[in-house]
């Protein structure tokens, strides 16, 4: 029988990161109504692509 994990400590990193990706995620629906607004859909589309791909080859 395997024994129970042990919590871990929440360091400033881990704290961080949670922050970051709440902060992005929360962004997300103010960015889509502003580039509908300025770009066209391919424009924006591309952007995604390009995007995606970057964080993807880094």
């Amino acid at each position: 029988m395997k024994q129970p994990a042990t919590p871990r400590r929440v360091t400033a990193t881990t704290a961080g990161l949670a922050l970051l990706t709440a902060a992005l995620w929360g962004g997300t629906p103010v960015a889509i109504r502003y580039s509908v607004e300025s770009f066209p859909p391919l424009a924006i589309a591309a952007w995604r692509f390009a995007l995606g791909a970057l964080f993807m080859v880094a």
